[in-house]
């Protein structure tokens, strides 16, 4: 038994050392910066990164707000206001405020809260 044990160990020692190791990624595309060519592309490239960032930056931030805006309206609204339709037609942030306004979390995705919300239905038919 304890020779199987030292094979397996032995096994997985070697699995390790065979494994390879991850390398850093070269940039192939670098440019001499001396020329005055090349530093241009370089500032562009760099403003065009620095202008991507900044995009994805404002809809971050945008997205913080609106997500901000449907909370305040949320913890505004009358629990007591029926909701309309089909639950499996509902965008998550609709049921987001279906899983609030039933006490539940409101955390995760579509699929989760939709089990949620259903759950919560069939162990309460009053609702």
């Amino acid at each position: 038994m304890a020779r199987s044990e030292i094979q397996d160990l032995k096994k997985r020692a070697n699995a390790k050392e065979s494994r390879t190791r991850k390398r850093q990624k070269l940039n192939v595309d670098a440019r001499c910066l001396t020329s005055d060519e090349g530093l241009r592309l370089a500032q562009e490239q760099q403003a065009l990164r620095e202008k991507q960032e900044n995009k994805k930056r404002e809809a971050h931030e945008q997205r913080v707000a609106k997500e901000a805006e449907r909370e305040r309206l949320r913890l505004e609204s009358d629990r007591n206001e029926p909701f309309t339709g089909a639950l499996t037609t509902k965008s998550k942030p609709d049921l987001q405020d279906i899983a609030h306004a039933l006490g539940l979390l409101t955390t995760g995705g579509k699929k989760v809260l939709l089990e949620r919300i259903t759950h919560c239905f069939n162990e309460n038919p009053s609702l």
